[in-house]
């Protein structure tokens, strides 16, 4: 039936990071081959740019790379169970400098002002099962030493309305930091119409070592809504870390289309970590070998970070990216593209002594990422 189609070959396999997917016909761009009776599948992508910044006394440059790749497998047991295994990693801590890559006016908590972090080497190695519970209920268990918690929408770099910017967020934090953390379970209910799951992990500090874990100081829960294929919405909740017990929020909606030749996402995410939140809009079109993508944020910020003097408070920040990449091969499940995005900053007029009077960076790059494929090349 469609609902044992949809079971055993989506249900798991949908999902880009932890236990959430991308809406639409193509939720993300795997590999997808069969082992006996093993579904084995791959996925990544790899950009290789270049960053100038201007605006500063000082202008900077930089060769960097952003990168991730995703490996797993997953089988039937029985005729009501799924088994999922499921691994990613990046070479960030090898292609990016220590201190992150140029990004003004970024401020991620561990890492310097005007500097965006790379990804750690593991980002997920976890194990996911699914069980029909009824007809079109399924009960499911996600397990993971090192994963993606039930808290906000699909990390940027494996977002379908974002996966073409080759920089993060300025919203990283609070919109992305807590998506790789330790000691990840997640349990919780889903149908076709969506998935209400809690999770309890080890909360980590962004910039503390990859290796760090340890027993449970967090928890989320979120409620996903998935009316039709194309549509999504999500809203979670959450209290991070053993001593302050800081409250995270989250709410987006996200709408995927993808017809081959022509594909269309976008998202509007919001995300607040007291007393600072953030609200931003993305979306990416793929006509033929032609990409465009546009992202618009507006974010808080402690404005101490930005000025000399003693700051307090809240500091409102606008900034907008804008994106191109022409595809200069499309064959074989791979997608080759160059491409150039450009930041624009707004409203920071009283920051002309340290970033100049238009502070702005333009990344050039080079893209190589996987394009979905099963084993008859479909």
């Amino acid at each position: 039936t469609v609902d044992e189609i949809t079971f055993a070959r989506t249900f798991l396999l949908a999902d880009a990071s932890g236990t959430a997917s991308n809406p639409g016909e193509t939720p993300h761009h795997a590999h997808l081959f069969s082992h006996g009776s093993w579904t084995l599948f791959d996925e990544g992508t790899i950009f290789v740019a270049d960053v100038t910044q201007s605006g500063p006394q000082t202008h900077e440059s930089s060769l960097f790379s952003t990168n991730w790749l995703t490996a797993g497998a997953q089988r039937e047991i029985g005729r009501r169970g799924l088994l999922l295994f499921r691994g990613r990693i990046s070479l960030e801590p090898v292609t990016v400098p220590n201190d992150g890559y140029p990004m003004l006016l970024q401020s991620v908590p561990g890492s310097p002002v005007d500097r965006q972090p790379g990804h750690k080497l593991i980002e997920e190695v976890a194990a996911h099962l699914a069980w029909r519970v009824g007809t079109t209920w399924f009960a499911h268990l996600y397990v993971a030493p090192v994963g993606d918690p039930a808290f906000g929408a699909v990390p940027f770099a494996q977002r379908a309305s974002s996966e073409e910017i080759v920089e993060a967020p300025f919203s990283f934090d609070p919109q992305e930091i807590s998506h790789r953390e330790s000691s990840v379970v997640t349990a919780g209910f889903a149908t076709r119409l969506g998935r209400i799951e809690a999770s309890s992990f080890h909360a980590t500090l962004p910039g503390a070592n990859s290796g760090v874990s340890g027993t449970a100081n967090s928890w989320s829960a979120r409620l996903s809504v998935t009316p039709t294929r194309n549509w999504s919405a999500q809203v979670s909740t959450g209290r991070f870390g053993k001593r302050d017990r800081e409250q995270r929020d989250s709410a987006s909606l996200s709408c995927g289309r993808d017809s081959g030749a022509k594909a269309f996402a976008t998202s509007l995410i919001w995300s607040r970590a007291k007393p600072f939140s953030s609200i931003g809009a993305e979306a990416t079109l793929r006509a033929w070998r032609n990409i465009f993508v546009l992202r618009l944020e507006s974010v808080d910020r402690n404005p101490a970070l930005f000025v000399t003097q003693a700051g307090s408070g809240v500091r409102k920040m606008a900034h907008g990216t804008i994106a191109y990449t022409r595809d200069v091969m499309a064959r074989n499940g791979y997608r080759a593209g160059v491409g150039a995005d450009i930041d624009y900053h707004s409203d920071v007029h009283d920051l002309k002594s340290r970033y100049g009077h238009k502070p702005q960076s333009i990344f050039l790059f080079v893209r190589l990422r996987t394009d979905a494929r099963d084993e008859r090349g479909r």
